[in-house]
């Protein structure tokens, strides 16, 4: 299902289906998420393209229901019929979500992906992953991953071909490098460690490896990279043309990912195939710090003010590589530890979608209920 424009389709259609606005922001992987989920729904949809001011760094709780922090200028309107549902992403959204179910006399259901640092009561679902630590409640909806799309072989193929790889010998290690992500520090030395370490699981079963970078990873670090590489391989600079990723996750039969990416994890799992995970070193800043100690103080009332969304403590990715690493979804990578068959995995892909596709569905078809049988149930 495409995002549609006319805010009148569901009547201009004759769809009985509920109105569905998708709010995204400055954040592409946020707003994937956000539009993988109305994707997945069937359901017509609208995604409304939102920009925020500076007043977005103020507390949820301060701005309340409001478009104070809204960019109007540069953002799509929001104007009548109100939708039914809302999917967002992030804290930016959260205020004008709250002001659209106002304006939509409490109607609206709320869906939000990751952390809103608002009060969880105020939202009909809450769909997270374990870095960001939010509590067991009856509205959130906690994930292994975060939510990923399908992404079909014929895309991989019309955008990439798999006949440029025809050079190297199989199997194919896809190596899917982040950057610099707080606390995370991808330098030159983790590249070159990263580089020898998986050259040494290539060569050990005669393939060979695809080589991507992202827009975080440092110019000095891709050269670190590529200077330890040791074995045939491709290799892509992030900016060059034809972006291979998503060729790599349609046609590798492995993976290492760097630590500092939940989303690149994501699509790797998703895959069903053998995934390895690359540690980053972590250097927590002065505010990191100082955060971490806040929260330890706050002690038993640390569970409170999170509940009324004044304070959160820090992602912590670990928590996740964690959960994937008990599961036996993800294994750690050393170097020359590669006993393991890349063209066997008893492990079934992640789908991190079907859960959050089953609870909207639900609290849409409560709502229609309420609505034919007020006071029911």
């Amino acid at each position: 299902m495409k995002p549609t424009t006319d805010q009148n389709a569901r009547h201009d259609t004759g769809c009985e289906a509920p109105r569905v606005w998708v709010l995204t922001g400055g954040k592409a992987g946020d707003n994937a998420q956000c539009v993988a989920v109305a994707q997945a729904l069937n359901w017509p949809f609208t995604v409304k393209r939102l920009k925020y001011t500076g007043l977005y760094r103020l507390w949820n709780t301060i701005l309340g229901a409001s478009l104070i922090s809204l960019d109007r200028q540069h953002s799509d309107p929001l104007a009548p019929p109100w939708p039914d549902l809302v999917i967002a992403a992030g804290r930016r959204s959260v205020p004008v979500a709250r002001w659209i179910r106002r304006q939509a006399g409490g109607r609206t259901r709320l869906v939000q992906i990751g952390r809103p640092r608002a009060p969880y009561r105020l939202f009909d679902l809450i769909v997270t992953t374990p870095q960001y630590g939010l509590p067991e409640r009856d509205n959130i909806l906690h994930l292994l991953t975060p939510v990923t799309s399908p992404r079909p072989a014929e895309a991989a193929e019309r955008l990439f071909g798999e006949a440029k790889l025809q050079p190297v010998p199989r199997p194919w290690i896809a190596v899917l490098v982040g950057g610099d992500a707080r606390p995370y520090q991808f330098d030159p030395d983790s590249a070159s460690r990263l580089g020898s370490a998986a050259s040494d699981i290539a060569a050990r079963h005669g393939g060979s490896l695809l080589v991507s970078t992202s827009r975080r990873t440092s110019t000095e670090s891709a050269d670190a990279l590529a200077a330890a590489l040791h074995v045939p391989h491709y290799f892509h600079r992030f900016g060059e043309p034809q972006n291979p990723y998503t060729a790599f996750l349609a046609l590798a039969d492995a993976f290492i990912v760097t630590a500092d990416s939940a989303s690149m994890l994501a699509d790797v799992c998703a895959t069903g195939r053998p995934v390895f995970l690359f540690d980053v070193p972590c250097n927590l800043d002065v505010r990191a710090r100082g955060t971490q100690i806040a929260m330890r103080l706050l002690g038993s009332w640390r569970e409170r003010l999170q509940d009324w969304g004044v304070c959160c403590g820090l992602r912590e990715l670990g928590r996740m590589h964690a959960r994937l690493l008990a599961s036996g979804r993800l294994r750690r990578l050393e170097a020359g530890a590669a006993d393991i068959d890349l063209s066997k995995n008893d492990l079934p892909p992640i789908c991190s979608l079907a859960p959050v596709v089953d609870r909207v569905r639900a609290l849409l078809a409560a709502e229609e209920r309420e609505r034919q049988w007020p006071g029911r149930g």
